[in-house]
């Protein structure tokens, strides 16, 4: 019997710059041993580039644990209903070779992984201590980490959704090295700086989110008879049998931007905890694709007014 993947990564990507193809190849080499399948989901803004990328792309080595397949739009339809598109190829392929994989990361097209980063995601869903933030800490590396203040997982929830720190990305996950750094290095500094912390966040950016398999299929979206998105765990849709879409609220929040909150507060309400990872550090480039196209406050103020329209009765917060 084939061997189930023990992580899909789905990119979402419209094509439309020169980073798809270094992002890739990072995808490509630090893989940490575990067995990996990368979604790329294409929506080009031009399709003849992206034809001649993606050939580009089927040239680079890669390893057997890694595997490759691609869904392809006709055009772009917005980095949520990608993400949902490329998850669901993605299931569908898994379902044929092996089953379902351990958890799922939904990663930028222009984020720059480093060695360890999957290890560092994956071992914190099974922690048993959580920082809150506030308490969090910088240690020397020879420092034992169970001296600092932590607290008991079970009182925080378990952990469904995590993302790494970065450069450049909304909330508590953005830390600044104190020099400029390359990725490789950015990872190693925060691996020294932050050992196995693992810190309570009401938000995870979709930049670089990972989350458990348990997780998906609980926030997993159908398509009602009338047309709208509904939780799969509701309800109303005990007497649906509709496909599923993806995890992703596509038609609240076209284009990009607020998706990855919506996401989160769904998560929250349904009990799943959302927790940052300090100590694995994803260099992001940022605003190179979606914004080049869709200027950040013209979809940012729509998805934005969208959201609180959704979640004003829940949360006063913003995590822009």
């Amino acid at each position: 019997m084939e061997e189930a993947y023990d992580v899909m990564v789905v990119v979402p990507t419209i094509m439309g710059g020169d980073y798809l193809l270094p992002t890739t190849r990072r995808l490509f080499q630090h893989h940490n041993g575990l067995r990996v399948l990368i979604v790329l989901s294409v929506n080009p803004v031009d399709p003849q580039q992206a034809h001649h990328l993606l050939n580009e792309i089927y040239t680079v080595p890669r390893p057997d644990n890694v595997g490759l397949i691609v869904h392809c739009e006709d055009g772009p339809i917005g980095f949520g209903a990608a993400n949902n598109r490329g998850l669901m190829k993605g299931l569908e392929y898994c379902a044929e070779h092996g089953g379902n994989p351990r958890f799922v990361v939904f990663h930028n097209d222009d984020a720059f992984v480093a060695d360890g980063w999957l290890p560092g995601l994956d071992a914190a869903f099974k922690t048993d201590r959580v920082c809150v933030w506030g308490e969090v800490w910088t240690m020397d590396p020879s420092e034992d980490p169970r001296g600092r203040p932590t607290r008991s997982v079970e009182g925080f929830g378990t952990i469904g959704i995590v993302g790494p720190a970065s450069n450049l990305v909304a909330g508590i996950q953005q830390i600044q090295p104190p020099e400029k750094m390359g990725p490789d290095a950015a990872a190693d500094w925060a691996r020294r700086t932050f050992p196995r912390q693992v810190v309570t966040a009401d938000f995870v950016s979709g930049f670089c989110m990972a989350l458990t398999m348990d997780a998906v299929l609980r926030l997993m979206l159908r398509r009602t008879p009338a047309g709208t998105l509904l939780q799969i765990g509701d309800i109303y849709l005990a007497d649906y049998a509709s496909p599923a879409v993806g995890v992703f609220d596509e038609d609240q929040y076209p284009i990009a931007g607020y998706e990855d909150n919506d996401l989160c507060v769904r998560a929250e309400i349904a009990g799943i905890r959302c927790a940052a990872v300090p100590g694995v550090y994803v260099s992001h480039l940022g605003h190179q694709s979606f914004d080049v196209h869709w200027p950040e406050m013209m979809r940012g103020m729509r998805n934005r007014i969208a959201h609180y329209r959704k979640w004003a009765h829940f949360t006063q917060r913003e995590n822009g």
